[in-house]
């Protein structure tokens, strides 16, 4: 049996030593959700046993709709590489020429800018 709710809906009624699988979403506009979807299925078996030491709460990053926060830092790294590159590009511009500067320039600035966009994409919601 499944159920579907929306958050603040309540939990569906089970039985004392029943399992329960909860699979979380995102609903809304295409890459800004705005609100989660729960998807709540009962266990039919029999329920197995927890196995000891194992960690039943999640961190807080893992939370739904949560971003990674300690990524600013990343970022804030990252923009400096690329403005630094831009300076050196623009010097290097004036002592080599135009050509040589864009073969040098292209890919320095591609990968910073790739990781630049890696480390932006971990503050978005991690249901997306």
């Amino acid at each position: 049996m499944t159920d579907v709710r929306r958050a603040g809906d309540p939990l569906p009624k089970r039985d004392p030593g029943q399992g329960r699988l909860v699979l979380g979403t995102a609903t809304g506009p295409a890459y800004a959700p705005n609100a989660v979807v729960y998807v709540d299925a009962l266990l039919t078996s029999k329920v197995a046993a927890t196995p000891p030491k194992q960690a039943l709460a999640l961190q807080s990053s893992e939370a739904i709709m949560a971003g990674d926060s300690t990524a600013w830092l990343a970022i804030l790294l990252w923009v400096q590489g690329l403005m630094i590159a831009v300076l050196a590009l623009t010097w290097a511009r004036a002592r080599w020429g135009r050509t040589q500067t864009w073969i040098v320039g292209v890919p320095v600035l591609a990968a910073l800018g790739i990781g630049t966009a890696d480390t932006l994409v971990r503050l978005l919601p991690n249901v997306l």
